[in-house]
């Protein structure tokens, strides 16, 4: 005897559960300006291929600027680096993070931002902005030094 499947059988979905621990909240760095930030990255990334290729770090904070997680977004060539906004917002939803600071580094020592620099940070505050996510800065280093986008006034 053949059986039929109710379509509600053959069409539900898959669930979706999130787990969710956040650090000891003594334990978690406190940002509070972006000199806060470049300790930070210099202390989990290779100080020593900073003058070789571009790197592009995310930093996930709480609502009180305590760093939940700092995560490589990715690695470039000497020129530029490959930066997924969508993964971003992802990272943050998924770590509940209230806000985020973006940083790269250019080889060249160059502080400028380029003009890639700032699209890439006007399309990421948009995005931010549908998630209630504050995109609080970007950060460009190189070996030397650093230069904020919020302290010169373009956040």
């Amino acid at each position: 005897m053949k059986t039929t499947m109710l379509s509600t059988e053959i069409l539900s979905s898959s669930s979706i559960e999130i787990h969710y621990v956040r650090p000891l909240f003594e334990t978690m760095l406190y940002i509070t300006q972006a000199h806060d930030v470049v300790q930070a990255v210099k202390r989990i990334s290779n100080n020593k291929q900073l003058d070789f290729k571009e790197f592009f770090w995310l930093l996930l904070l709480n609502h009180a600027n305590r760093v939940l997680s700092i995560v490589q977004i990715s690695s470039g060539t000497i020129h530029c680096v490959p930066v997924n906004i969508r993964e971003i917002i992802q990272l943050a939803l998924l770590k509940n993070a209230s806000a985020i600071i973006v940083m790269h580094n250019h080889p060249s020592g160059s502080l400028s931002f380029s003009a890639s620099d700032v699209e890439l940070t006007k399309r990421l505050q948009k995005m931010c902005k549908l998630f209630e996510i504050n995109l609080l800065d970007h950060i460009v280093m190189s070996s030397e030094d650093y230069h904020s986008m919020a302290q010169k006034g373009l956040i």
